[in-house]
């Protein structure tokens, strides 16, 4: 059995051997602590260009890429990859790769996000083949869909896009929805702001009887629509703008053309008084 005094020596070894372990490690805490506090006086000392940087997300879309990198800056395998990958409520740019096809095959909600999609470089390489954005086709219990963007409350804009909505149905035994024939999602009392630059439009060549043409964005359900469409070539049965049996639309185009059933807005004189164009 120990004695007091042997005790009180084998605590005192304890005590210097945790005392020399932290002197040993004292230098390495000091720079570990020195290296947090220059973090925290650079961000303190740079905010506005912090949230500039984390509110701002901009990637390359590829379909082929090998290994995508999945951080701003850097390059995605899908559209809903990327968007899924930013945060919500930022500004999101998407630039897709030329000659490629780049399908949504789920919906992509934007949760605030601000949207911007285009050809990647198409200012620097007009001649690049082009950047084809398709949403897939499947089929639910009543009608064919569209997967699309959906929880959409800021602006969305494509560039020198071309958006094929031309896909045939899942199910030829059930009628194409209206609502859900769109590439924007509809949300009652909700309000869709669209612009279109340069873009080509692709529709069916034919639809069934009682389908409706393919749309952007259909107008129902309450909603304030705001579309600003200019240089674009819409062919095949496609319509910018939907129904809008019970909404309202406000429209400014310029230098876009239609053919083969294409429309700016699917039936304007049933739309009268819910439609501001120029």
């Amino acid at each position: 059995m120990t004695t007091t005094a042997e005790q009180l020596t084998e605590a005192i070894a304890a005590l210097n051997g945790a005392a020399a372990a932290y002197n040993g490690k004292k230098a390495e805490i000091d720079d570990a602590l020195a290296a947090a506090q220059t973090g925290y006086d650079a961000l303190a000392g740079d905010l506005r260009g912090v949230v500039a940087q984390e509110g701002n997300f901009v990637g390359t879309v590829d379909p082929d890429e090998a290994d995508p990198t999945r951080v701003s800056g850097g390059t995605f395998k899908t559209i809903g990859e990327l968007i899924g990958a930013s945060p919500a409520n930022a500004c999101v740019t998407v630039r897709l790769a030329p000659g490629k096809v780049h399908e949504i095959t789920a919906d992509i909600p934007l949760r605030g996000r601000t949207l911007t999609i285009y050809r990647k470089d198409y200012w620097l390489n007009p001649a690049d083949p082009p950047a084809i954005l398709r949403p897939a086709v499947y089929a639910d219990a009543t009608a064919n869909r569209f997967y699309q963007f959906t929880d959409q409350r800021q602006p969305v804009r494509f560039t020198n896009v071309t958006i094929d909505l031309s896909g045939t149905k899942d199910n030829a035994a059930l009628p194409f929805s209206g609502v859900a024939g769109s590439l924007i999602g509809f949300s009652h009392g909700g309000i869709r702001q669209i612009e279109m630059g340069a873009c080509e439009v692709l529709g069916p060549a034919t639809i069934d009887a009682g389908d409706v043409a393919r749309n952007i964005v259909t107008g129902i359900g309450a909603q304030a629509v705001s579309m600003a469409i200019s240089g674009c070539n819409l062919s095949g049965n496609v319509v910018a703008i939907g129904a809008a049996a019970s909404s309202a639309a406000i429209v400014s185009h310029t230098n876009n053309t239609f053919a083969g059933g294409a429309a700016l807005v699917a039936d304007p004189t049933a739309s009268a008084g819910r439609l501001l164009m120029n």
